[in-house]
């Protein structure tokens, strides 16, 4: 048996979705909708949807592939990527709807483009073998949720007969299904925003993600991580202490701060360009460094970049993030061995920002951290260092 998680499919060149989507035209109450399904699935109780009333749907053509074609068979309401109910079609409710009775509800949506339905997944269940199993928890309002999950491995009886399902403590994760309903999809040629990537395999307990089999040493690592977990190997010994090392740092040239400043207005300027917004240097940082995260997310998985302009990109997203660090937690710039970089003002860390976010634009499997780190080095006790280390992170 194989189970598979429910994603949303973006274009790597353009990040849009392969086909038109169904949408609430007031996203206020699609939002409220949400929120009520999500709170049901988390607190372990069927959403319950009755009496229904037909939600009132329009098309979204803008951001799709093939935006002159009719929506997809199967996506999402709204095509949020998470705790966002499924649609079909009526072509694949003729396709699926055996298999989908058990375990959901198909409710009418009123669409003036054909015929198309909620799928209100009602089998929720906790099918996980944690033993087995890598997870971190997190409290949530009904009880423990997991925050993030490496490994996840089944207990495959509590899975006979079921071919979607979602997890109370996983539900922003979304939807789960089996073989059976994947093999349908495939079998009847469904157009499909979404696609099932494997996360657990009967015969391949500990596999995880495709991206691990890719990268053996990272695999090797999270297969430690879990034996550890399990008791069954002892944890790594901890790396001996980096040797002290002296750095040279030195004030920025006022010639050095205005060519900063000229990169910092063309980064604005490109994101206001690109978003229709109207932000300005002064902005709220945290505003700003959330566009440097969704730029840097759409960016850097354009194929159609040139070098020039990854370059360029990645140079002026890194600049503004690096200047948000300084307007919002007292950090300055100056030259760090050369480098032009960030510094704690106790000294106790640094971030040479362009390197960063090098390290993003060049490898586009590299998590993008960019608003966490931020947040971080907000956060008391979050970094470990003393004053004066000038430790590198980032």
């Amino acid at each position: 048996m194989r189970v598979y998680a429910l994603k949303l499919f973006h274009d790597e060149d353009t990040g849009c979705a392969r086909w038109p989507w169904l949408s609430m035209p007031d996203r206020e109450a699609q939002d409220k909708f949400y929120s009520g399904i999500h709170r049901s699935i988390t607190a372990g109780q069927p959403p319950q949807l009755h009496p229904w009333r037909p939600l009132p749907v329009v098309v979204v053509r803008q951001g799709s592939l093939h935006p002159h074609e009719p929506p997809a068979d199967l996506s999402t309401l709204g095509l949020d990527m998470r705790c966002t109910p499924l649609t079909l079609s009526q072509r694949a409710v003729e396709a699926l709807g055996d298999l989908l009775a058990p375990d959901a509800e198909l409710l009418p949506l009123d669409c003036q483009e054909g015929r198309y339905y909620l799928l209100n997944v009602t089998r929720l269940l906790f099918p996980l073998d944690l033993p087995n199993s890598l997870v971190k928890w997190e409290e949530g309002p009904f009880g423990p949720q997991l925050s993030s999950a490496y490994i996840l491995s089944f207990q495959e009886a509590l899975l006979q007969g079921v071919n979607i399902f979602a997890m109370p403590e996983h539900a922003l994760d979304g939807y789960f299904i089996t073989d059976a309903l994947k093999e349908r999809i495939e079998a009847a040629g469904l157009r499909s925003n979404l696609q099932p990537l494997l996360v657990w395999d009967s015969q391949d307990p500990e596999y995880f993600d495709e991206r691990y089999r890719h990268n053996p040493a990272q695999w090797q690592r999270f297969r430690q991580m879990l034996l550890v977990q399990q008791g069954l190997a002892e944890p790594p010994p901890p790396p001996p202490p980096p040797p002290p090392r002296e750095v040279v740092e030195e004030p920025l040239s006022q010639e050095d701060r205005q060519s900063i400043l000229n990169i910092l207005q063309a980064a604005v300027k490109f994101i206001n360009r690109a978003e229709r917004l109207k932000l300005q240097l002064s902005s709220e940082p945290k505003l700003l460094v959330q566009q440097v995260f969704f730029q840097c997310e759409k960016l850097r998985r354009r194929r159609d970049l040139s070098q020039d302009e990854r370059e360029n990109r990645a140079i002026e997203l890194g600049l503004l993030w690096g200047e948000q660090v300084c307007r919002a937690y007292g950090w300055e710039w100056v030259k760090l061995d050369g480098d032009h970089v960030v510094v704690a003002p106790d000294r106790s860390a640094y971030v040479s920002p362009v390197v960063y976010m090098y390290g993003f634009f060049y490898d586009p499997e590299r998590e993008n951290n960019t608003l966490l780190l931020f947040n971080m080095i907000g956060a008391k006790g979050k970094i470990p260092a003393k004053p004066g280390d000038y430790l590198h992170i980032g």
